[in-house]
């Protein structure tokens, strides 16, 4: 029952509960309606919890009560025991607050390899096969093979003996031998630079269809050059132009092209490449500005197809001084520097070339030439792994795959399968005229050039005999060293 007390004007006693005889002074205008439970002033209600004269008021459940939606609380809160947390959480000291707690151990405290941590985060990746259960199962692809890696991190096996080369089809054979001769008509390749975007002058139109083009929002009339998005961010690590340049300049990259029947006619012709080193240092032929003699790596040739050129074009043509080769059936083997001294080797598939012919003979250029093809993402994941460990990289080849994974967005299909599967990829070549001094020495042959010498490069063949030192710092004309 609401019970009132009136102030008016006069303040009369009796209806306060005061003596009926108490004269009483005027007060202000202002009326007040108290009730029991709660105060209203004006238009405003507050509840009020009726004190209980000499009860303590206990602070700890409002302490100890959890946010809305909030993690719920936990630990000592101002000598407060709120409690413990829940399984699967535990009590962060700074906060009092439970948290997730993550698992990537076993009941027997065996650390998990990979998979959910039970909060959102991950235990681990695997590096090779799938996780199942927190451990990594890989199983070893080597059927059909005798060497090579088997998918796992390891390999099927290593060639020794006569048969010491493992070829691309994963197998074992005995090395190629030399050829009985190489053509007259050399070129080697001393300007190699990526092409940037899809571009007339920097990419080729590789699936030979006009009405696609890569990368996307960076590319024009059909021509296809995707790989390059990812090159412009490789860029942000190493320089990938000043490498390549880099590399050409101290002779690490020596590709060499022949020309087997070569004419102007339009007529058809080949061209051979191949991986070459110099026969002489830098400072008694430069090979970027003079024509200098190469020796071929054995590497350029495919022991498993009777020991054909790995690089080859039987379709060239010259056309009023423009060279084209190349299509849906050819490949081309380019090594791609991602850093100082780690290089990628990578097969293009779908491989073209192009360039402007000027001169003839030891005069012949080739200028505002363009490699083009496409470049299996399974291939360049596969490539990466076999990156050493020791290598130095300055992030996880993980990392590197990773990357990989979410910035090679394939633009071409290579199998017909209607699945795009590769990236497309342009470069930019140069060449001068070269020669062909065959495959380099043995060390036997070297041995038998160097005896009896203890400096020079034991004749023609381009062996190392050794150099000079204090006190004897000069070699002499007849391989000694001398004062």
């Amino acid at each position: 029952m609401r019970v009132a007390c009136l102030v008016l004007v006069v303040f009369a006693a009796a209806a306060c509960g005061g003596d009926k005889d108490e004269v009483t002074k005027d007060t202000t205008d202002t009326a007040v309606e108290e009730t029991a439970g709660d105060d209203t002033v004006g238009d405003i209600t507050v509840d009020v919890e009726p004190e209980v004269p000499g009860e303590v008021v206990d602070p700890c459940p409002a302490l100890c009560a959890a946010a809305k939606d909030g993690p719920a609380k936990c630990g000592t809160i101002e000598s407060c025991d709120c409690g413990a947390c829940a399984e699967g959480f535990e009590c962060d000291d700074d906060t009092n607050e439970c948290e997730c707690a993550p698992k990537c151990v076993d009941d027997e405290g065996v650390k998990f390899q990979c998979g959910d941590d039970g909060c959102g985060k991950s235990c681990g990746k695997c590096k090779y096969g799938e996780c199942i259960d927190h451990v990594c199962v890989c199983e070893p692809s080597c059927e059909g093979k005798t060497c090579g890696p088997d998918g796992c991190g390891g390999n099927c096996g290593v060639c020794e003996g006569e048969t010491s080369v493992c070829a691309k089809d994963m197998n074992c054979y005995a090395p190629c031998g030399e050829p009985e001769s190489y053509g007259d008509l050399v070129q080697k390749i001393n300007f190699l630079a990526r092409g940037h975007g899809g571009h007339p002058g920097e990419a080729l139109d590789v699936d030979l269809d006009p009405e696609t083009c890569a990368p996307e929002g960076d590319c024009e009339a059909g021509l296809n050059n995707g790989f390059s998005k990812l090159l412009d961010q490789i860029g942000a690590m190493a320089d990938i132009d000043a490498e390549l340049a880099k590399m050409l300049d101290g002779g690490d990259i020596a590709l060499l092209a022949e020309n087997i029947g070569f004419n102007t006619d339009g007529d058809a012709f080949t061209i051979n490449m191949y991986i070459g080193e110099p026969v002489a240092d830098k400072e008694v032929c430069d090979f970027q500005t003079e024509k200098c003699s190469y020796f071929v790596l054995a590497d350029s040739y495919d022991p498993s197809a009777d020991c054909v050129p790995l690089i080859s074009f039987d379709n060239v043509k010259v056309d009023d001084g423009i060279l084209t080769a190349g299509g849906p059936d050819y490949l081309f083997v380019i090594s791609l520097p991602i850093m100082d001294n780690i290089v990628l080797v990578l097969t293009v598939n779908m491989a073209q070339l192009y360039g402007e012919v000027s001169g003839e003979g030891d005069a012949m250029t080739i200028t505002k030439g363009i490699i083009g093809g496409a470049l299996r993402k399974d291939k360049l994941m596969e490539a990466v792994d076999l990156i050493p460990d020791d290598a130095g990289l300055p992030v996880s080849k993980d990392m590197i795959k990773n990357i990989l994974e979410m910035t090679v967005k394939p633009d071409l299909d290579t199998d017909g399968d209607d699945v795009l599967d590769a990236a497309s990829l342009a470069l930019k070549f140069g060449t001068i005229a070269g020669a062909i001094a065959g495959f380099p020495p043995t060390d036997k042959e070297c041995a038998t050039a160097c005896e009896g010498k203890e400096c020079g490069d034991g004749g023609e063949i381009g062996c190392d005999c050794g150099a000079c030192a204090d006190p004897k710092p000069t070699c002499n004309v007849d391989g000694l060293c001398e004062e």
